[in-house]
Parts: structure tokens; C-alpha cells; sequence
């Protein structure tokens, strides 16, 4: 009986707990930040997902939370620059964790758009799963001709995983 004890007791004070890490973690809500993504852009024809045009951007550049990343956005939209269209940002960690945003909103100003982006829960993938947040961008064009350009690109605003 005496060994029963002391057998109970030191597992009761063991510091290892019985529940899973992953279960114990919860979400946090940190900033986010990307100070310089650059790449280049071009406009497609779009296709029966998308539409009769398609802008496609790629860069890569640090970004908060994922490090060195890639960034990829897709604007589908009827060729009208004052339609938002449909248009999503990816971003792709190296290690392949990402996650998806929705632009909600954009103004334009030249060369310069600032936008306001929503981070979509059920897109993100390894410790991006369920993200939340929102940020805004704001895209430098540069080099724009008929179809393609290059890109500069920031963003600041909170991210919740």
C-alpha cells in the first residue's frame, strides 16, 4: 500500500502533462508585417474560374511570422479599373505553411493602390491553419508597360494563429 502512494504521488507531480501540446495552444493575435516584397505582374486572358482577364502577381521577400516567403496574388476582373473584381493574396512560408487573404478594398492613386485585405480562416495550411486578421497593403508599380510591370510591396496589420 505504502509503494501504491508514493508510485501515485510521483506521477501526480510529474510536469509532464497528459493532454497534447496542440491541444493547449491557442491562438494569438500578433502584428504583422511585410516591409519589402518584390516581383513582377502581367495580365492574362482569365478563363471560365476567372473571367475575361486575369492580373497575376509573383514576388518574394520577408514577411513577419513566415520569413523569407513567396507572395502570389490573382485579380480576376471584367477589364474595368474601378471593379474590385475578385482578388486573393498567398502567402507561402518556406517551410510550405501558408495563407490566403481576400482583398475587401482598394484605392488607387497613380501607380500607388492601397488596400484592405481579410485573412481567410479555411485557406491556411500548417500553423496558418484557421489564421485571422486583417492588414493593408499598399502596391508601388514601377516599369508598367502594356500587359506586365514590376511591383514593390508592404503591408502592416495583425494576424491572429
Amino acid at each position: 500500500l505504502i509503494l501504491f502512494v508514493v508510485a501515485a504521488t510521483l506521477f501526480a507531480c510529474s510536469s509532464d502533462s497528459m493532454v497534447s501540446d496542440d491541444f493547449n495552444k491557442r491562438a494569438v493575435e500578433r502584428p504583422f508585417k511585410v516591409k519589402k516584397v518584390e516581383g513582377t505582374f502581367f495580365l492574362a486572358g482569365g478563363d471560365e474560374s476567372c473571367g475575361p482577364v486575369v492580373l497575376n502577381a509573383n514576388g518574394d521577400g520577408p514577411v513577419s511570422h513566415l520569413g523569407q516567403s513567396t507572395v502570389f496574388e490573382k485579380w480576376c476582373f471584367n477589364g474595368q479599373t474601378s471593379d474590385l473584381g475578385t482578388r486573393t493574396i498567398t502567402f507561402t512560408a518556406a517551410n510550405g505553411d501558408m495563407f490566403v487573404g481576400e482583398i475587401q478594398s482598394f484605392q488607387r492613386d497613380g501607380l500607388t493602390f492601397t488596400e484592405e485585405v481579410d485573412i481567410i480562416p479555411e485557406l491556411g495550411t500548417g500553423r496558418f491553419a484557421n489564421a485571422e486578421g486583417s492588414f493593408i497593403q499598399t502596391i508601388n508599380i514601377s516599369d508598367p508597360t502594356p500587359g506586365f510591370g514590376t511591383f514593390a510591396y508592404s503591408a502592416e496589420g495583425t494576424i491572429k494563429y
